[in-house]
């Protein structure tokens, strides 16, 4: 595992365009309000929720979802890390489902790339 060296003001790009969902964008569709919803509820849960309890948000568009904690550990680097679920439903009706990991850098969580 990697972690890259990114700033918090690029962690929604990294999110958005992840290879989580290789050939789709994960928040298409919704209200850049509702990403930045995301985005923010994603930080707070993996600061503050232990595993299997989920944080829900809603955009403006109404399209709304949550993310969820999966299972933390400590890395060989010393960060610790975790893996989380994220699921997006559309105002289209579409919901969209994937897995990441993130870790700890600096006081601030970061996409891991495998």
């Amino acid at each position: 595992m990697r972690i890259p060296s990114i700033t918090t003001a690029t962690l929604a790009a990294l999110i958005i365009s992840s290879s989580a969902n290789a050939g789709t964008e994960f928040y298409d569709g919704l209200h850049s309000d509702a990403v930045r919803s995301a985005t923010a509820v994603i930080q707070n849960a993996l600061e503050t929720l232990p595993s299997g309890q989920r944080a829900d948000w809603v955009g403006r568009d109404l399209g709304f979802g949550y993310v969820k904690p999966i299972r933390t550990w400590k890395s060989v680097t010393g960060h610790y890390c975790r893996s989380f679920e994220e699921r997006v439903y559309t105002v289209a009706g579409q919901m969209r489902r994937r897995q990441l990991t993130a870790c700890r850098v600096n006081g601030t969580w970061r996409l891991v790339e495998d």
